[in-house]
């Protein structure tokens, strides 16, 4: 049964098993690729020796794909399904199965079979505290048109927040779970994750791993598409980092401070 998330806690409820590593992912009218989605997992980290769970919250699809997902938690004991009422964004995807997450490491990975479960265990190696580990699509299976749109769109935002990302579009990136209470969970938010958590003061990693055509389903946004919801954003989160307050502090106690 998909559970219908109302209240997400960002701890595991007493008692529950954690495990080492979370694979959240955010899906919207994928009826064709979640069950190969979960299967493709299952094979590619068979033989891992970190324990994990995949954390796949649907926003608000109106095909088949809940159906789908109710199917799959019955046969994965490491799957884990919510479902949204409306759509909202795949931000707000990602926002709810981060939220019920459960490891100690979360990786947020794309719903539409572009990225290679295999890549998995690579990045997680290089998982670390106060660190965003990015994925790099190095030999990009889209469109020249999609290509050259995402090249822009990363040399724009580059050259505003200089956050050290490469591939800001890539979904597969790793974070430790307490990041998730860092993040200002708006729409468009997993464009920027980089952007957000160097802010943070978060050391950025850049990983290349596979990329894979598309093969089942369809692109749910075109360049112009990007471009309308990219551009907004990007003013958006300039304020955001401008804005935003640093709340580092001490405790003053009456304890006498170590001299050298």
């Amino acid at each position: 049964m998909i559970t219908e998330m109302t209240d997400p806690s960002h701890e595991p409820a007493p008692g529950v098993e954690t495990p080492d590593v979370s694979i959240v992912i955010s899906v919207r009218n994928e009826e064709d690729c979640v069950a190969p989605l979960v299967e493709e997992i299952d094979v590619a980290l068979s033989t891992w020796d970190h324990s994990f769970e995949v954390v796949i919250a649907d926003d608000g699809s109106t095909d088949r794909s809940v159906e789908y997902l109710e199917n799959l938690v019955g046969r994965f004991d490491f799957l884990r399904c919510f479902k949204m009422p409306i759509g909202q964004s795949k931000s707000a995807g990602l926002a709810v199965a981060a939220a019920a997450a459960r490891g100690r490491w979360l990786v947020t990975f794309d719903g539409d079979l572009q990225n290679d479960p295999r890549d998995i265990p690579a990045l997680v190696k290089l998982a670390a505290p106060d660190t965003l580990v990015c994925g790099v699509r190095k030999k990009r299976a889209d469109s020249l048109r999609k290509r050259l749109g995402s090249k822009l769109a990363n040399a724009v935002r580059r050259s505003i927040f200089s956050d050290a990302a490469q591939d800001s579009g890539c979904g597969v990136k790793v974070m430790p779970r307490e990041a998730v209470s860092l993040i200002p969970w708006v729409r468009g938010v997993h464009r920027f994750l980089p952007t957000v958590l160097k802010g943070q003061g978060y050391t950025i990693v850049n990983v290349p791993i596979n990329d894979r055509p598309r093969t089942l389903g369809s692109t749910k946004y075109t360049n112009w598409d990007r471009l309308k919801r990219t551009v907004p954003d990007l003013f958006g989160f300039l304020w955001w980092l401008k804005r935003r307050l640093k709340l580092d502090a001490e405790e003053i106690t009456d304890e006498p401070k170590d001299s050298d």
